[in-house]
């Protein structure tokens, strides 16, 4: 036999071997009547897309209409958690765009000692909307929206030096406040600045 015609046999034993398979981490699976045919070298499986996750069963989605006194509360009950805050709005399209990474990081480490909270910069008749986004979202941790009473929303605000969303606050296991991360023009981030400085804190 040829080197050609020992190439084409052996492309095509290969070609049978490799079966269809729905799962992306074993991409090389075989069925039994064929050989297995072990990956390159450094080969590594795509990571799967992610996806907003609908709420697990038995967790509820709410929103709680409140003043700053009950937001600095929860953060407060959460001592010797790492407290994540993302600060959001229905009419923020780049607050919408990154939310699901906060569920993303309730979803990962949770269980871990971080506690997720968000809190809605809306208008009191936008609750029904903003309640329908988190529903959407799964965003099964405490939900915030500002209670506008203007004095009080004011002075919240401008203590963690707010002046345009979107916005990630970070309280370390003291309670303290560790990072304000800005979603303005000039100091963007991304839920990769976040996770990063979560992972140094859980350490």
């Amino acid at each position: 036999m040829t080197r050609r015609a020992l190439a084409i046999a052996f492309a095509l034993l290969a070609a049978t071997a490799v079966g269809c398979n729905s799962d992306d981490k074993k991409p090389f699976q075989t069925t039994n009547q064929s050989p297995a045919i072990e990956p390159p070298p450094g080969f590594k499986p795509p990571e799967p897309k992610a996806e907003a996750k609908p709420p697990a069963a038995g967790a509820k989605v709410e929103l709680k209409v409140a003043e700053s006194a009950e937001i600095d509360a929860a953060v407060k009950a959460n001592a010797g958690k790492i407290v994540v805050i993302d600060v959001w709005a229905t009419w923020c399209g780049p607050c919408k765009a990154e939310f699901h990474h906060l569920v993303d990081l309730h979803a990962r480490r949770g269980k871990d000692g971080v506690a997720c909270m968000s809190v809605a910069w809306d208008q009191p008749e936008d609750e029904e909307k903003a309640l329908r986004f988190l529903t959407e979202k799964g965003a099964t941790f405490p939900n915030f929206l500002l209670a506008r009473d203007e004095k009080d929303t004011k002075k919240w605000l401008d203590r963690y030096d707010i002046g345009a969303i979107p916005v990630v606050l970070v309280f370390g296991r003291d309670g303290k406040l560790a990072k304000n991360f800005f979603g303005d023009a000039d100091t963007k981030f991304s839920y990769v600045d976040v996770n990063k400085l979560v992972e140094t804190l859980l350490k």
